[in-house]
């Protein structure tokens, strides 16, 4: 189905226009389940920032790519290999610091 469609089928629900782009409120959940089970590859789609796409960052994060073949295999890596219990658990420790250390240099350059 078209995007515009969607739209204009969707006409009839709340909606707040954000810069260029129109957002949908949904505020039953039966309604948002309904629209996430029958329309869900319609309102999956990202919008990639301009800044991403500078050096093929778009191209390359699962985050980024649109949804299909490709981000769906990279979805299921991320799923079985990377954030799992254990692995999440092992870089416990790790991320902990990293997150001492950006938040230190929050406070170090709000400070300057």
């Amino acid at each position: 189905m078209a995007y515009h469609r969607q739209l204009h089928e969707l006409s009839d629900m709340p909606h707040q226009k954000l810069e260029s782009r129109t957002i949908i409120i949904i505020s039953s959940p039966e309604i948002a389940k309904e629209r996430y089970i029958n329309h869900d590859l319609d309102f999956s789609s990202k919008a990639t920032p301009h800044a991403r796409t500078a050096q093929n960052h778009d191209k390359f994060s699962f985050f980024w790519l649109p949804i299909g073949p490709k981000w769906r295999g990279l979805r299921k890596i991320a799923i079985i290999q990377l954030f799992t219990t254990q692995r999440l658990d092992s870089s416990h420790l790790i991320r902990q610091e990293k997150v001492d250390e950006l938040v230190e240099y929050y406070w170090k350059i709000q400070l300057t």
